[in-house]
């Protein structure tokens, strides 16, 4: 296909520049000696045939190219030396049949979890070598066109590996470095994808253990509890993420241990329009409502809503969502005009958020698309005990939907980068949610 062609050309190109430069040979005859120097360049590169194997007992892969044709253009120039010294320069065109390779590298892991190159091997081979002379002295210079061209062979062909080597040594090894082992998420986490044991080779597939765990910037604390077992896999798609429910909670470990699962909601932060709900002087539906006794006494006040995580939450993955599970200790507290603050009452909620995520491109992302609140019975700042009165419940649920939601689902938007490394791109994403587990299948595209 065009594509292997752009791709052999692009090989071999580099191969003749770079590293085959000028070439000299010498042939002696009769009674002188003939030097010939070649500078190369590649013209086009025909019908290549290329194919990846994995490789288990190599714990790698293997890349074979066969059947290349390989168009070159050369400037040459001749010197006769004997009795009389001549000289002459002009053009060669060179066309090099069945070429082929078979390169072979293992995978291995470095010191500080990223995935390696442990080991390359390599064997080519080139069937013939063609050259035609242009210039004044072509006519002499092709009576040597076969033993110039079978020269010409026998310094192409080890070449070849040799420039693949450095290709895989330089171009995989500094694309397996690039792999990003840890992606921020928010101000105050990262993920950290450091591999957990070696890359694994099977006879159809490779398969990359990586941590998944999340971590808050200000200190690096293991949660107390271990991922869950990594279902079959699949195959109709190039690559394949496997995201537990361990690394959800992982976050949330993160963020309740860093103190960070707590918000104030403040008159001044709501929309003008929301503003009287937290009132304690209105008709029915605001919080005044539900302690009329505190609001007679009240009079211009507004109540702040302090909401603070009493418990570690819990993420759970079930078909087609993630549901985050949190126990929320409530405090209200009544702000006077003067900005004077009382205790009105405390109580626990019971928040259930439901997620939808979503794959961008490589970025792990999704949205709240529902929530609901279960309040207990209400604990009166004078000691006293109240049922939860309907209209509490209503105007908390909208509050935690006015305030708290719309700052999660930024975060949530923004989104976590998946394992990537430079020169590979994701394709035609598909996002798979079962139970405990997320699977992104997705193809991929090399750009080297």
């Amino acid at each position: 296909s065009s594509r292997r062609e752009y791709q052999c050309f692009v090989l071999f190109e580099h191969f003749s520049i770079r590293v085959l430069g000028h070439q000299s040979s010498r042939c002696e005859y009769q009674c002188f000696v003939l030097f010939v120097h070649f500078s190369i360049r590649v013209l086009g590169v025909s019908n290549p045939s290329s194919s990846i194997s994995l490789r288990p007992d190599r714990n790698g892969l293997t890349w074979t190219l066969s059947n290349v044709g390989i168009s070159l253009h050369a400037n040459y120039r001749a010197v006769r030396s004997g009795w009389i010294r001549l000289s002459n320069s002009g053009s060669v065109s060179v066309s090099v049949s069945g070429a082929s390779m078979s390169v072979t590298t293992g995978f291995g892991e470095s010191s500080i979890g990223q995935p390696t190159i442990s080991r390359v091997t390599c064997s080519s081979r080139i069937n013939s070598v063609r050259v035609r002379f242009h210039g004044s002295w072509s006519w002499l210079i092709n009576l040597f066109k076969g033993w110039i061209g079978r020269k010409m062979k026998d310094a192409l062909q080890p070449q070849i590996c040799r420039q693949v080597q450095r290709i895989v040594n330089e171009k995989a090894e500094t694309a397996l470095a690039s792999m990003k082992m840890t992606s921020d998420f928010g101000r105050y986490f990262y993920i950290s994808y450091n591999m957990i044991a070696p890359p694994r080779v099977t006879s159809s597939y490779l398969e990359i253990w990586n941590k998944g765990t999340v971590y808050s910037k200000s200190g690096k604390r293991e949660p107390p509890f271990s991922p869950q077992t990594i279902p079959a896999s699949d195959s109709t798609r190039m690559v394949y993420f496997w995201i537990t429910q361990y690394s959800f909670n992982t976050l949330l470990y993160q963020a309740y241990t860093s103190g960070l699962l707590k918000y104030q909601v403040t008159k001044p932060m709501l929309p003008p329009g929301d503003q009287p709900s937290v009132d304690m002087i209105c008709g029915q539906n605001c919080i005044g409502a539900a302690f009329p006794q505190e609001a007679n006494n009240n009079s211009g006040s507004s109540v702040d809503v302090g909401l603070e995580c009493a418990a570690l939450p819990t993420a759970t993955l079930t078909t087609n969502r993630l549901t985050i599970d949190i126990s929320a200790a409530v405090d209200l507290r009544v702000r006077s005009p003067s900005n004077r603050l009382s205790d009105l009452a405390t109580l626990n909620v019971s928040v259930s958020l439901t997620f939808e995520p979503n794959v961008r491109g490589s970025i792990l992302g999704g949205r709240i698309t529902r929530h609901s609140l279960e309040l207990s019975d209400v604990r009166l700042a004078n000691g006293g005990i109240l049922k939860t009165p309907p209209v509490l419940d209503t105007i908390l649920t909208r509050l935690v939907g006015i305030a708290v939601i719309p700052k999660v689902n930024v975060l949530a938007a923004q989104g976590v980068q998946l394992p990537s490394a430079d020169g590979f791109s994701l394709r035609n994403t598909g996002l798979n949610i079962k139970q405990g587990y997320l699977m992104i299948g997705t193809d991929m595209a090399v750009n080297w």
